[in-house]
């Protein structure tokens, strides 16, 4: 079993030349779970977790709920039911399998959103291939079906990239050369 917790506490004070505001605290619990293994590469979580993208910075949310995942050696198949926080209070339905080999990855995320009174399926499907250490290249394509955006019942998107690194410094210089398009119904 697991347990782990991560909270933030903003503390702040501000004074000028005439006045002196009184101290403002925020608490925020960022992270708070329990895991307990159920297999030789399984889990279950139950809390508050963090979903997020090691990739993309933008794909970052904490949400309540209950995570299954199974991690073999070449493929990661999960299974989760959870609500957003903080501004996000939609209700989250989510399968997604991966794939592994060698440095390259390939996978597919299916996901149900209910945001009363919008409900909307999504799916993806994303590839990262690595032609080399210094050259790689990256495909997602995506989908949303149901209530979508600009009032329409389904939206396309996509995003191609090619990433050329220059060295291993710790400052990771990079190129990226992309394009991304999608569809007026696309969210």
């Amino acid at each position: 079993m697991i347990a782990f917790g991560h909270a933030e506490l903003d503390t702040r004070s501000k004074s000028t030349q005439d006045r002196r505001y009184d101290l403002a605290t925020q608490w925020k619990t960022k992270e708070a779970f329990v895991s307990f293994k159920v297999a030789a590469q399984a889990r279950v979580t139950v809390g508050r977790m963090r979903f997020s993208d090691p990739h993309k910075w933008v794909a970052d949310l904490a949400v309540d709920g209950v995570h299954y995942g199974h991690k073999g050696k070449q493929q990661v198949t999960e299974f989760a039911v959870f609500r957003g926080t903080g501004d996000v209070t939609a209700s989250y339905l989510m399968a997604h399998h991966g794939r592994v080999m060698d440095q390259n990855r390939y996978g597919i995320l299916a996901l149900l959103e209910n945001d009363s009174p919008d409900t909307r399926a999504h799916l993806a499907g994303y590839a990262n291939v690595f032609v080399s250490k210094k050259v790689s290249y990256e495909l997602n394509l995506g989908a949303v079906i149901g209530d979508a955006a600009n009032g329409k019942n389904a939206g396309f998107g996509i995003d191609v990239r090619s990433i050329r690194k220059f060295g291993t410094s710790d400052l990771n210089p990079q190129m990226m050369f992309g394009f991304a398009a999608g569809t007026e119904g696309y969210r």
